[in-house]
């Protein structure tokens, strides 16, 4: 599940414990899936470090995929070709924004 949430970019922590089901609908939660920590009516000071951090992450995924769009070589100077698996077309375009330069 954690991996298919991933996959989706969507945040999510597994195994949560059973005391997740009694909490109100409507609730105010913070998730932090690295940590996998979920926190019941978070304070306002931990909701804008949490907004801090997920500004951040965006400016870093930013400059991540531009660095996965150069070429990659090894130390030794041998060119590196980053290939994707695949399962539909929509991964396919994902997968060559991403960087892919084929599938297999």
């Amino acid at each position: 599940m954690a991996l298919l949430a991933a996959s989706a970019g969507l945040p999510a922590v597994v195994g949560a414990g059973p005391g997740v089901l009694r909490i109100a609908n409507g609730t105010r939660l913070l998730l932090d899936a690295e940590a996998g920590r979920l926190t019941v009516e978070p304070a306002a000071s931990e909701l804008a470090k949490a907004r801090t951090a997920m500004s951040a992450r965006r400016h870093a995924a930013a400059r991540h995929l531009e660095d996965a769009r150069a070429d990659c070589y090894t130390a030794d100077g041998c060119r590196i070709r980053i290939f994707a698996n695949l399962a539909s077309l929509a991964e396919a375009k994902d997968a060559v924004h991403r960087g892919a330069e084929g599938c297999g």
